[in-house]
């Protein structure tokens, strides 16, 4: 940081490949790449239209020592997020509004706050995970994934679904375009494994 200053110029830390493309972009252009401060999503749901929910990804921990993840973020130029939400809803009409989702954020430049809200109604939901937009079909075999792996009891609603082969199987039904992405890979291949991987014996032999 100090050699920085003496030379005129600035000192980032980067924990991804993604933070040193921001980091090299602000150089070259001399524009800041944060776009939104404390970023925020706020869902109430419709409790005549919707059973039971749950918010995937952020479980209470018990372990004692381990802080909670922020509930806000910041959002980088060409950044985007996904909020999954496991949801069982109630017979209604297609025009029904099941949930009302506020973005709130802070403009990094002004410091004023914003915030847009919209309504989601029952037709808005796809028929399908094929008929869903790609990053919510990643995002659905991800937490799936997660799921299966840790055992979780929600796993077990559709009894072949909480098998790593049902969901091995189901992961390479989606989007073709998603299955060319390294991300996606990398968890088939992490589901292959866990699906050919021998059991555990006490005596260490495999």
């Amino acid at each position: 940081v100090r050699l920085a200053e003496l030379g005129g110029g600035k000192a980032y830390r980067a924990a991804s490949a993604r933070q040193i493309l921001w980091a090299l972009l602000e150089s070259i252009t001399g524009q800041v790449q944060r776009v939104a401060a404390d970023v925020r999503v706020r869902v109430v749901f419709n409790p005549r239209a919707v059973i039971s929910y749950r918010l995937l990804g952020h479980e209470s921990k018990a372990i004692v020592g381990l802080t909670p993840p922020r509930l806000e973020t910041d959002f980088y130029s060409g950044q985007s997020g996904t909020v999954l939400y496991e949801v069982r809803l109630a017979p209604g009409a297609a025009d029904e509004v099941i949930a009302t989702a506020e973005l709130s954020w802070r403009d990094p430049r002004t410091g004023q706050s914003k915030s847009v809200q919209q309504k989601l109604q029952r037709k808005q939901a796809a028929g399908s995970v094929l008929q869903s937009p790609l990053p919510l079909q990643a995002a659905m075999l991800a937490a799936q994934t997660a799921e299966v792996l840790r055992e979780s009891p929600f796993a077990g609603w559709i009894p072949a679904v909480g098998q790593p082969k049902a969901v091995l199987e189901a992961g390479r039904q989606l989007d073709s375009r998603i299955l060319a992405w390294p991300s996606v890979q990398q968890m088939l291949d992490l589901l292959e494994k866990a699906v050919t991987a021998k059991p555990y014996r006490a005596s260490g032999i495999r």
